[in-house]
């Protein structure tokens, strides 16, 4: 009798090991080779690479690189270039948020991950992969990280006699579910562990919630609609942005003197949108030694598509002005109703 336990350890060494080749590739003077100073990013960063790696990807409408890790090392890359380049996305961002900026670029897309569903990124998509990023930093979703999963198939006396071969890209991973307490980790647990702060974490969970969001709730509606009316998306935008914000700060018990400047926080969350539309494509530069994205991934399919991306940047000043209440009170749609608190006063959720 096959033993699906071993198999399932070895094919799943065998394609990090293939991925890891191809960090040789690099130039290492290449202006993306970018090396985390912060203990707190390098601690962390192989286990949820090497995570990353093991959902793969064959939709390519849904999540483009092979596998999880292609398409987050990439838009963390776009984030290195134009620190290295002074690019608008990020020149207002203070550059003690560089290195924040870039690792939550790495993990914007961790809500696809952890949940040891191999198979909807080859078949379909992960819809709620916002809301489960939010829950799995705010520590609320168990998380099974590369290696809870090898030590499950380790470890664990759950079989499943139906199993073939080809299981692993047929079914999830009922090893790690079965045992999901014991073989799981809280990510915001490790994340603090590692040295992550109050404001780190809302940072964080702040992009990793509304990364697509500038995408949907604006861009999309001011290609179809007269200028006019983008001050209804750009308020959408602030709603949904408040919303998420006045959550996150209630539940780390912060006020707004614990935390950066609200317009910065803007700015990140945008500028990682940006960057994730920016990342569809392959990047070439090295993040930290992970290992450089080895993929068959078809570039063609998005290579010129996001080319002129940059001239989205128009939208963003409007959109800070609006967060920070600092549009003009003519017009009624940005102000803010009287009766209401202001986004930087203290929230409460109910």
């Amino acid at each position: 009798m096959i033993d699906y336990k071993k198999q399932y350890i070895k094919y799943k060494n065998k394609y990090l090991s293939i991925k890891r080749k191809s960090s040789n590739r690099i130039n290492g003077g290449t202006n993306n080779h970018y090396i985390f100073k912060s203990h707190k990013f390098i601690s962390v960063l192989e286990e949820l690479n090497n995570t990353f790696l093991t959902y793969f990807v064959r939709n390519y409408q849904h999540h483009q690189g092979d596998d999880v890790s292609d398409h987050a090392i990439w838009t963390a890359l776009v984030v290195v270039d134009w620190i290295n380049t002074k690019n608008n996305w990020i020149k207002d961002i203070d550059a003690k948020y560089h290195e924040l900026l870039i690792f939550s670029a790495f993990i914007h897309d961790i809500g696809k991950t952890g949940d040891g569903d191999y198979t909807s990124l080859i078949n379909s998509s992960k819809p709620t992969h916002h809301d489960d990023g939010i829950d799995i930093l705010m520590g609320k979703k168990r998380y099974i990280t590369y290696s809870n999963d090898i030590d499950a198939a380790t470890n664990s006396t759950y079989k499943n006699p139906l199993y073939t071969d080809n299981r692993i890209i047929q079914k999830t991973t009922e090893n790690s579910l079965h045992n999901i307490r014991e073989y799981s980790t809280n990510i915001e647990t490790m994340l603090k562990n590692s040295g992550f702060t109050k404001e780190d974490l809302l940072i964080t969970t702040m992009i990793v919630g509304i990364v697509d969001d500038f995408q949907e709730i604006v861009l999309n509606n001011i290609d179809i609609n007269d200028k006019k009316n983008n001050i209804t998306f750009y308020n959408n935008y602030k709603n949904r942005f408040n919303t998420l914000l006045c959550k996150l700060k209630t539940y780390h018990n912060i006020n707004n003197n614990d935390i950066l400047n609200i317009s910065v926080l803007a700015r990140m969350c945008l500028a990682i949108s940006a960057a994730n539309k920016k990342g569809n494509i392959s990047t070439v530069g090295q993040l930290h030694n992970l290992p450089v994205p080895n993929t068959v991934y078809i570039k063609t399919l998005t290579e010129n598509k996001f080319k002129d991306y940059d001239k989205y940047y128009e939208h963003v000043q409007p959109i800070v002005d609006l967060i920070e209440n600092k549009t003009n009170n003519t017009n009624k749609k940005a102000k803010t109703p009287k009766n209401k608190k202001n986004n930087n006063s203290m929230c409460s959720i109910q």
